[in-house]
């Protein structure tokens, strides 16, 4: 995977984590464009699990 990807998928965790409490349904799709971007970021992943529920 290239740097720009990896970058791209960093940030669109970090903000679907800062908004995870405040505006949920903004996160998930937050997270879930992170994961486009990297599917194997177990942090990303973690998050969005946690998001499900």
């Amino acid at each position: 995977m290239d740097a720009a990807k990896q970058n791209l998928a960093y940030a669109y965790f970090f903000i679907a984590f800062l908004d995870k409490d405040t505006n949920p349904e903004k996160a998930k799709q937050y997270v879930a464009k992170s994961l486009q971007y990297d599917g194997s970021n177990q942090d990303a992943l973690n998050l969005s699990k946690s998001l499900m529920n």
